[in-house]
C-alpha cells in the first residue's frame, strides 16, 4: 500500500480495483520485483492501468505454491528476458507465455509445507543470530569495561590503567 486517499483525489483516469488472492504484475517495475499475490489486507485497493491483474486458476495452481515459485531465478530469469531493448515494461501476453512447471496439487501442498517448513527454521535462525549478537555486544562491552575500570581485586593480575596523551 503506497497510500490512503479520497477516490476524488487520486489522478489516474484508468484504475482497476484489487481482489486478495489475485495475480499481481506491475508493467514497469515486475523485472525488479514488482509481482505477487494480493493480500487480504489490499482486498478493494485501487492499482493504476500500469498493474496487470489475473484472477488463478486454484484448481491448477495453489496460490502460495505460485507465491514462491515466482520468486525462484527460474521465473525471475523469464521476465528479465522479455525484450530485446532496455525498455523494461512487459505487457499482459508477456506474463500469460511465462512457464510454470505445474506438479500436481498435492504435490504442489506437499513442496508449499516444505518451504513454509524451511522459512520457519530460517526465522529460527536469523533470531538465535540475532541473540548471539546482542550476548557478543555484551561481552564485548563487559571487556571493555574492565580494561578501562581499576581491578579492585588484588587475587588477580592488574590490569593497566588507560592514560591519556
Amino acid at each position: 500500500m503506497r497510500d490512503i486517499v479520497k477516490g476524488a483525489e487520486i489522478k489516474t483516469k484508468k484504475q482497476q480495483v484489487c481482489r486478495k488472492g489475485e495475480f499481481l504484475v506491475a508493467e514497469i517495475d515486475a523485472k525488479i520485483g514488482g509481482i505477487g499475490i494480493v493480500p487480504e489486507n489490499l482486498d478493494g485497493a485501487i492499482v493504476s492501468s500500469h498493474y496487470f491483474l489475473f484472477e488463478i486458476n486454484e484448481s491448477l495452481i495453489n496460490k502460495q505454491f505460485l507465491n514462491f515459485f515466482i520468486r525462484t531465478p527460474i521465473f525471475c530469469d523469464q521476465i528479465a528476458a522479455q525484450g530485446s531493448t532496455n525498455y523494461a515494461a512487459i505487457r499482459p501476453s508477456d506474463v500469460l507465455g511465462y512457464s510454470i512447471p505445474l506438479p500436481p496439487l498435492e504435490e504442489q501442498r506437499r513442496i508449499v509445507g516444505r518451504v513454509e517448513e524451511l522459512v520457519g527454521k530460517i526465522g529460527e535462525v536469523r533470531s538465535l543470530r540475532q541473540k548471539a549478537l546482542e550476548e557478543t555486544m555484551l561481552i564485548y562491552k563487559s571487556a571493555v569495561a574492565s580494561l578501562i575500570q581499576p581491578n579492585t581485586n588484588k587475587s588477580h593480575i592488574p590490569h593497566p590503567k588507560l592514560s591519556q596523551r
